[in-house]
């Protein structure tokens, strides 16, 4: 196996792994909160009204994850490059959409 081939093997696992954790993490957030949940189904909300809060709960958060590493992100390679391994500004390839 070359090293580009890990390399996409690699990223693949971690974007798997990634997205089980997410996932795993939104059912927890559901399983603890099944007293809420069952309390609003009891004082008259509906399957689709609890439905539609909890996922856009989940949208609310995934945007917010989103924004911080949106922001976050450009600023990591910055020390790194700069300061200690090669003394030179980052690398950043132009955005080509086609």
């Amino acid at each position: 196996m070359s090293g580009r081939t890990g390399a996409v093997l690699a990223r693949g696992d971690h974007t798997a792994a990634r997205s089980l954790d997410l996932e795993l993490n939104e059912w927890m957030t559901v399983l603890d909160r099944r007293r809420e949940l069952g309390t609003l189904r009891l004082i008259g909300s509906t399957r689709r009204q609890v439905m539609r809060m909890i996922r856009r709960e989940a949208l609310l958060v995934a945007l917010a994850g989103i924004a911080l590493g949106a922001a976050i992100a450009p600023a990591t390679p910055v020390p790194m490059t700069m300061n200690g391994l090669t003394g030179q500004a980052p690398y950043v390839p132009p955005l080509v959409y086609g």
